[in-house]
C-alpha cells in the first residue's frame, strides 16, 4: 500500500482476522524512495491499494495479473486517471470514491473549476469505509489468484 505524508492521518491497512492465507501487506512511503526502489516496489507487488496520487504512475511496472485499488477523496473522484494507464499495462484497477452525494459528477466539477477547490480536495483525510476495502481486496484475490491459475496452464506445452 502507497502511503503519502499527505493522507497519514486518514488511511490505514488493517490486519485481517479470516484463516485465509495471511501475508503482511508493506506500506511504502515514497518521498524517501529512489525511482529504482519505487520501480522495485511495484515490481514485487502483486495488489497496490493507494490514494489517488503521482505515485501510482509505477503501476506500469507491476507483474502480470496486477491490481490496483484507487482510493479517491471526496470530491475529487477521477477513475480514467490512473486506471486508464492501469488497464492499458495489463492490468486490472478497480476504485472507491469517498463521495457525499450520488450526483459525483457535479461534486467533482464544483471542487476543480478553482484552485482553492483542487486544494481542499486534496488535503482531505480519506477515511473510506473498512468493508468496501475488504469487499475489493477480496475480489481482487480471487481475481488475481484465477489469472494465475490461466497464465501458468496457458505456459503449459
Amino acid at each position: 500500500m502507497i502511503e503519502p505524508a499527505l493522507y497519514r492521518s486518514g488511511l490505514k491497512l488493517l490486519p485481517t482476522t479470516n484463516n485465509s492465507d495471511s501475508t503482511d501487506a508493506p506500506v511504502a512511503y515514497f518521498e524517501s524512495m529512489s525511482f529504482l526502489e519505487q520501480v522495485q516496489f511495484f515490481r514485487d507487488t502483486d495488489i497496490v491499494i493507494s490514494p489517488h496520487g503521482a505515485a501510482l504512475t509505477g503501476v506500469a511496472f507491476m507483474p502480470k495479473c496486477g491490481f490496483l485499488m484507487e482510493i479517491f477523496p471526496v470530491r475529487y473522484t477521477i477513475p480514467n486517471f490512473f486506471g486508464s494507464l492501469t488497464v492499458y499495462s495489463g492490468h486490472q484497477h478497480r476504485y472507491v470514491m469517498l463521495t457525499k452525494t450520488d450526483n459525483f459528477s457535479k461534486e467533482r466539477a464544483e471542487s476543480t473549476s478553482t484552485l482553492q477547490g483542487r486544494i481542499g480536495a486534496r488535503k482531505a483525510n480519506l477515511c473510506p469505509p473498512i468493508d468496501k476495502i475488504v469487499d475489493g481486496v477480496q475480489e481482487m484475490i480471487i481475481e488475481w489468484r484465477n489469472c494465475r491459475n490461466e497464465k501458468q496452464v496457458s505456459a503449459l506445452p
